[in-house]
């Protein structure tokens, strides 16, 4: 689950990976019946023994201990919320006794993670029993509407661009409360998102489970007419497990024993499972030119949640597509990189066929935009996708005066694949990301490690010495008893980095929109951007999910599995300055031009968010 990316013995081997991850699908899902008269609890209906009180409290105090010696943020935590978590936990700790199920125990694990509101941070539950209803919920402005619905619900008469007033008589605003007291993402903006578990109900969600068969919802239409309908709730993949796994295959590495991360939180696995289990069609036949979709639930697609085939007629925005003997020599180009340090050279081939990037032209304001879609930093083969937007770069440069980068609902990925896509767009180089690691025994291990996968003759290079020394400080840090190291490290080991190879870097103005939805790498690259003054930021600010995070433990009675941020990342300070506000985690990344969506936007395409952002990038031209 925990991966390393590149060879051993290359510098870049060291480079920290978050892997985009996703919940395994199960069964699917069954109706209740119509007679039942409220959804039957996971020990009713399984059969499966509780955990009982003692258990609990166990894992519980097995969780604690776990976060006081191996949660990077700890005390960045305690003084951004005003909180002590020792306080927090042994309160949580003495209401475990008074619960009755196992669902209301497990809700106190969730309610102390909260206090982090850090979305790198997660409890994998090897069972549950969730209950949904395939309806989703995205906020725009101050509401929440409708952003998808089953084809099989069309008869209810609910559609996209409705607004959400009530489910059983409790408006949005009320029930997200609810949601929050146990789930969350990364700041207030993109905590409106987890709206989506109005529909989605986790087992653990105590005050969301419910207490009827159907629920009764109450809703807009765009003309002002309220509406009623009475849908029945689903079980949501009974016994399922909802441990993680990876997207795509990392490449093959000696590295082991420094490995990389997965990035995953536990409204992100929520969301996927939902995303996978329930496959929300629209009711009304989606065609060429049907509205775009805008929410949470499009995260790290392909094409940009704006675009429709309607909007670019209206435009004349047209797709363009990298020439395959250009990526090819970038292919070889960008290989290259990871053989810095390697004794041989190690074969490879070249891709037969190339990764989809979506990129396209179009005129605004007497200027030509290229625009190219960075959807998420995960993929099977990353050097491809680099080489096709070093391709891209190369092609379209010549005619175009300002490059748009799409980054919006980007969930992130390996910190490598951020890392070298920002070259593309430093022709004079930029400080590079770093990272405050927890010190602890595991990251000393890991440096260590490392040095006995280098062949022999390499342990007196500077790069085995440099990983020597870190570990070497790490462990005074250690010793010393802090949290956090008293330096940062990059993991490539080198705080400013060089140009992309080739002649495939961007030179000309670059405007990068974002929103809340941009989390973990998502944060990272337009924090690079925006430090490095490479380009202006347009849109919302980011999530704020900024350290690596790795599963620290399995705990003994229930079996969850608990992932925790190990670090807080930021970009390299040159004067050796880091206060509390340069680090992503919940800061994320504010903005130069700030946009925010109307519901005009939502129910009629993104127009003027196209035309808002278009301009922005035509003034950017000298």
């Amino acid at each position: 689950m925990i991966h390393a990316f590149v060879r051993a013995v290359s510098p870049l081997a060291l480079a920290l990976v978050l892997v985009l991850a996703s919940a395994t699908t199960l069964t699917g899902c069954q109706y209740f019946s119509a007679s039942s008269s409220e959804p039957q609890t996971l020990a009713e209906s399984a059969a499966l023994r509780p955990l009982s009180t003692s258990e609990a409290e166990a894992d519980f105090n097995a969780m604690v201990e776990a976060i006081r010696s191996m949660y990077g943020p700890l005390e960045y935590k305690e003084r951004r919320f005003g909180y002590k978590f020792d306080v927090e936990a042994q309160r949580l700790r003495s209401q475990i006794a008074t619960t009755k199920t196992e669902e209301e125990k497990l809700a106190k694990f969730y309610e102390l993670l909260r206090l982090f509101q850090d979305g790198h941070v997660y409890l994998a539950q090897p069972f549950r029993d969730d209950q949904q209803i395939p309806i989703q919920v995205t906020p725009v402005e101050q509401g929440f509407f409708i952003d998808g619905v089953h084809a099989e619900l069309a008869s209810f008469g609910i559609e996209r661009g409705d607004e959400l007033i009530s489910v059983d008589g409790k408006s949005p605003e009320d029930l997200l409360k609810n949601i929050l007291k146990y789930a969350w993402y990364g700041n207030d903006l993109s905590d409106r998102h987890l709206a989506y578990a109005i529909f989605y109900r986790a087992a653990h969600l105590i005050e969301m489970r419910p207490t009827q068969p159907f629920a009764q919802i109450e809703f807009k239409k765009p003309t002002g007419e309220t509406r009623i309908a009475r849908i029945a709730w689903r079980r949501a993949g009974l016994q399922r497990s909802t441990g993680l796994k990876p997207l795509a295959e990392a490449h093959p590495s000696d590295l082991s024993q420094l490995k990389g991360a997965s990035l995953h939180s536990e409204p992100l696995a929520h969301l996927i499972q939902f995303r996978r289990e329930v496959t929300v069609p629209k009711a009304n036949a989606p065609s060429e030119n049907s509205t775009p979709d805008a929410s949470i639930f499009s995260m790290g697609n392909t094409e940009p949640y704006w675009y429709s085939r309607k909007l670019a007629s209206q435009v004349g925005f047209t797709k363009v597509t990298a020439d395959p003997a250009l990526a090819a020599k970038y292919y070889a180009l960008w290989r290259k990189q990871l053989e810095v340090f390697d004794s041989e050279p190690t074969p490879f081939t070249t891709p037969k066929t190339w990764p989809d990037v979506f990129a396209g032209l179009y005129k605004h304001n007497g200027k030509t935009v290229f625009m190219m879609r960075q959807p998420g930093y995960s993929a099977a083969d990353f050097i491809a996708n680099l080489s096709v937007y070093s391709a891209l770069i190369e092609q379209f440069q010549p005619i175009a005066d300002v490059l748009v980068i799409d980054q919006t609902e980007n969930p992130g990925g390996s910190v490598l694949y951020v890392d070298w896509f920002a070259r593309l767009f430093a022709p004079k180089g930029m400080n590079a990301w770093v990272q405050f690691n927890t010190a602890d025994r595991q990251w000393i291990s890991r440096w260590l490690g490392w040095l006995s996968d280098v062949p022999a003759t390499q342990l007196t290079a500077p790069f085995a010495q440099q990983v020597r020394a870190y570990a070497a400080s790490l462990d005074r840090d250690h010793d010393a008893g802090l949290r956090l190291a008293r330096e940062p490290i990059n993991f490539m080991l080198v705080t400013q980095q060089v140009p992309a190879p080739g002649a495939g870097v961007w030179k000309k103005p670059i405007l990068i929109t974002v929103d809340e939805l941009c989390g973990s790498g998502g944060d990272a690259f337009p924090m690079l951007m925006k430090h490095n003054g490479l380009g202006k930021i347009f849109g919302r600010r980011t999530a704020g999910l900024g350290g690596s995070v790795e599963q620290v433990i399995e705990l003994p009675h229930s079996r969850a599995k608990l992932s925790l941020t190990r670090g807080l990342f930021t970009t390299f300070r040159p004067d050796g300055q880091y206060p509390d506000h340069v680090f992503v985690e919940n800061n994320g990344v504010t903005p130069d031009l700030e946009y925010t969506h109307t519901v005009q936007d939502f129910r009629e395409g993104y127009k003027n968010y196209f035309e808002a952002f278009s301009k922005a990038a035509t003034e950017l031209v000298p």
